[in-house]
């Protein structure tokens, strides 16, 4: 069994928790300026959230398929390419789906959704330039 923290594996958790922490203000802010913009807030709140919770997910799945990478090193050739790629698959077909059930659902926001998908992008920016 291999620790956290030992080669190279959960070496990323302060990261990932200053993302998700990050993640979880800038939409608190992006809710508040909706509050103030729509007059129908809940399909915008509940889209929002949808939409951050996949992102969180995503962030995670791909943090531990590159811990896992990083462990096995060069001794699988064949197979790092196969698992990340697979691994990349499945985090876009899970972004699909919530995407897909935003669409089809009356009560999610696409936007909030789409908001909340992408509300991970800017939060990795600034926590690149802040922590470096």
């Amino acid at each position: 069994m291999i620790k956290k923290g030992s080669e190279g594996v959960g070496t990323t958790w302060e990261t990932q928790i200053r993302v998700i922490k990050g993640i979880i203000v800038f939409n608190l802010v992006v809710i508040a300026i909706g509050a103030i913009l729509l007059e129908n807030l809940k399909p915008f709140v509940l889209g929002n959230i949808c939409g951050s919770i996949t992102a969180i997910i995503n962030f995670r799945l791909l943090a531990i398929s590159m811990e896992n990478l990083v462990a096995k090193g060069n001794s699988s050739k064949g197979g790092v390419f196969r698992h990340t790629s697979s691994r990349a698959l499945v985090r876009l077909l899970i972004s699909g789906i919530v995407i897909y059930f935003s669409l089809t659902s009356k009560h999610i926001n696409t936007a909030g959704t789409v908001i909340g998908l992408l509300s991970i992008k800017p939060i990795i920016l600034i926590q690149s330039s802040l922590y470096k």
